[in-house]
């Protein structure tokens, strides 16, 4: 004889299916699995024994699962009477019922219809809500049962034990946007590094290469606090790695671009033998990167790392309680507050001041670029502001790097006969520092 009757309506679904095969959310299950053992532990030893009708339709065949997960439990019951809201079918299908705690997992509005019928008033049951109902005197064969006569009107017999609501899915939907943006992120460097492979004569491909490098270790960074410690263990340092390794070959294409902008301009003769000496450097470095991140070590390094963003290793606070839009926002909000902190007052003349707020910028800008749809408008207007800001610093850093090349090159057997020309590209990026330091007044970095 049922003593405790446990009603459970299904968690947060899909939408827009046909009704029978709707599944629950990603969220809806977790916020589910995260919340059930706490709450079917209020059965106490009961549960252990109980048994577990569900009605067809998936999203309650999923609900159940994790009910049945969480109390260990074995075997569902399919009962079409859940589905079918068919109350006389029930209500016979219980009288013959032996577990002396059942949980019948369902949908609204039956099982409030339900609960009000032994209750005798209405309970709020929220998509994955559960409640506990003592059902002694109101089912079996030797009581009336209060809902057989459902228009009659009597003393109800249940009495009710505990309700608890639905969880929210809130913090859930954030955890599954965030793994959607470090699944997006992985695929990006996927795609990137066989481009890499595949291309590497291209600076165009070595320049999306580094991008996706960056975008997925800021990431990472961004959401340490929140992983385990062994992820961001895994991931940081073939991201440092890789990011090391390919470098001198990024700052050799930017020296090329000066290089191509200075012969357009006529600043350099159209038969500069500089080209072909660059050009002969940046083949050499190539080789060098392609050989290093080819071997099979980087790359088991590599897709270990990027396993770790499909299924990111979220910490065990996160996978209990989620993680709420807040958590987020204000973190982003605090990177805002130290570029700006930075920015404040930058020593445009110290190499290392520039370098490391253009860093800070374009954390930023990663941050925006995988996260702007939940940050939300007004968050996501900041990414021009951070281009623009990048675009300026990035001058600096270019010279910079420029002329520290020209520095290496100049007693370089390979540049010998090039040496009025790398002059002329020094002096050229020494004024251009200069124009840029004068005009700050007017930049965005006033």
């Amino acid at each position: 004889m049922v003593k405790t009757l446990v009603l459970v309506r299904h968690g947060v679904s899909e939408r827009g299916s046909e009704d029978m095969s709707r599944e629950l959310t990603r969220a809806g299950q977790r916020a589910l699995s995260a919340n059930y053992p706490h709450i079917f532990g209020l059965l106490g030893p009961e549960g252990e024994e109980a048994e577990i009708w569900t009605s067809p339709a998936l999203r309650a065949l999923e609900t159940a699962e994790i009910v049945a997960e969480a109390l260990d439990a074995e075997g569902l019951e399919i009962h079409d009477s859940l589905y079918d809201q068919d109350l006389p079918a029930l209500q016979t299908e219980l009288e013959h019922a032996d577990a002396e705690t059942l949980i019948l997992v369902g949908h609204a509005p039956f099982l409030g219809y339900v609960a009000e019928t032994l209750l005798g008033f209405e309970l709020p049951l929220t998509k994955g809500a559960v409640c506990a109902i003592d059902v002694r005197g109101s089912l079996g064969h030797q009581h009336e049962c209060v809902w057989k006569q459902l228009g009659d009107v009597r003393e109800p017999h249940g009495k009710l034990l505990w309700l608890v609501s639905g969880p929210s899915t809130q913090p859930w939907e954030t955890l599954d946007a965030l793994d959607e943006a470090c699944a997006h992120a992985a695929t990006n460097l996927e795609d990137a590094y066989a481009e890499f492979r595949a291309h590497p004569e291209d600076p165009a491909v070595i320049a999306a290469f580094r991008f996706a490098l960056r975008g997925t270790q800021l990431l990472t960074k961004f959401f340490s606090p929140l992983l385990n410690e062994e992820a961001v263990e895994i991931a940081e340092p073939v991201y440092r790695l890789m990011l090391g390794a390919t470098t001198r070959l990024r700052e050799i294409d930017g020296f090329s671009d000066t290089v191509a902008d200075l012969l357009e301009s006529g600043e350099l003769s159209q038969g500069s033998k500089l080209i072909s000496a660059v050009e002969a450097a940046r083949e050499t470095e190539r080789d060098r990167v392609c050989e290093a991140l080819r071997k099979k070590a980087v790359r088991r390094s590599l897709r270990c790392a990027l396993d770790e963003l499909f299924e990111p290793a979220w910490s065990d606070a996160v996978l209990q309680d989620g993680i709420s839009f807040e958590d987020v926002s204000s973190r982003f909000d605090y990177m805002l507050e130290t570029i700006d902190a930075r920015l404040f007052g930058l020593d445009m003349t110290s190499f290392s001041e520039v370098h490391h707020a253009r860093r800070e910028v374009r954390e930023v800008e990663h941050i925006l670029f995988h996260l702007s749809d939940m940050l939300g408008e007004k968050r996501a207007n900041y990414t021009q502001i951070m281009q623009d800001i990048d675009s300026e610093l990035s001058i600096v850093c270019t010279a910079q790097r420029n002329i520290s090349l020209v520095k290496e090159w100049k007693d370089s057997m390979d540049f010998r006969d090039v040496t009025s020309d790398l002059a002329i590209v020094s002096e050229h990026e020494k004024v251009l520092i200069e124009r840029v330091i004068e005009g700050r007044e007017t930049s965005i970095l006033r």
